[in-house]
């Protein structure tokens, strides 16, 4: 049994017809009919029961076609992060969400001065990242972590074959729009805060904390979980809500349509990246992770 084979099969029961499924292969039907033979002969079932004006595929067949569907889905997906066609440059990133990690990425990606690229950036929870990278899903995982989940976070990289680089401590900052009535103040307390909706992405089930536990806003009595960015943003400008991220960034970088204030708090969360062992990172994630490390002269503490 070959991948051809599976390919074969797969376009016969497509087409119905060995003639058409020939001339879409680009091979000869006498070939391809010949193919199929050997390979029903290897499995000491029929795949298709030929008619004058076409095929029809058997039970066993259909059966065989389902397990073949799955095994030629896996090699696309094997060939697409594998064998590059020509010189596309591939990246696959999952950060933690927060506002300022993703702007990163997409300010990168604006600079790229590759013809042709192919990038995925995730936004997860804690758990979900370390799986993504444990998967190699993402080659690349950007997480925060803090003295309340330091040790369940080192025990996950240990478990899951995972490396960790400690990049920098910053602050924690509430995230509003410009016209909120708090966005001009200097520093922040959460009694100052208690009156407006906290916007939370859903944390799932993950044993890995949200920074918000650290600074007391968490247990607020307005609050709403979202799941996706744009309603996160929608939420926070609509109500006057905030969120609160971490002070990775600059005034130059400030967005005209939101402000970040600080907390006034002594908590600080670290900032760090996992990747798999063993497998180096391409080229467009190190350069993610060097634009990291060149915030930590800017970031909030």
């Amino acid at each position: 049994m070959t991948l051809q084979q599976l390919k074969y099969v797969k376009c016969v029961a497509k087409y119905k017809s060995m003639n058409k499924a020939a001339d879409e292969l680009f091979i000869t039907q006498p070939s391809l009919s010949c193919n199929i033979k050997r390979l029903e002969e290897e499995l000491g079932f029929a795949i298709f029961i030929r008619f004058n004006k076409g095929v029809e595929i058997t039970e066993e067949g259909a059966g065989f076609l389902e397990y073949a569907g799955r095994v030629l889905e896996q090699y696309d997906l094997l060939e697409e992060k594998f064998i590059y066609k020509g010189e596309k440059q591939r990246c696959s990133i999952c950060i933690q969400h927060d506002f300022m990690l993703a702007r990163i990425f997409f300010n990168l990606v604006k600079e790229t001065e590759a013809d042709r690229y192919e990038y995925r950036v995730l936004e997860a929870e804690a758990d979900k990242v370390i799986e993504n990278v444990k998967l190699q899903k993402s080659e690349l995982g950007i997480l925060y972590f803090n003295k309340f989940n330091e040790k369940s976070f080192e025990k996950l990289c240990r478990e899951n074959d995972l490396e960790f680089h400690d990049l920098f401590s910053c602050g924690i900052y509430a995230y509003v729009y410009r016209k909120h009535p708090l966005a001009r103040m200097k520093i922040l307390s959460c009694d100052e805060l208690l009156k407006y909706p906290l916007i939370v992405y859903e944390q799932g089930d993950s044993s890995l904390s949200y920074m918000g536990d650290m600074i007391g806003v968490s247990e607020c009595s307005k609050q709403i979980r979202v799941s996706d960015r744009a309603v996160m943003q929608d939420l926070i400008m609509e109500l006057n809500g905030y969120t609160i991220c971490a002070g990775i960034f600059d005034k130059e970088q400030d967005n005209e349509d939101y402000k970040a204030v600080p907390f006034a708090t002594e908590e600080t969360v670290r900032l760090g990246y996992i990747k798999k062992r063993r497998i180096p990172l391409g080229s467009f994630s190190q350069q993610y992770i060097e634009r990291l490390k060149g915030r930590e002269g800017h970031v909030g503490k």
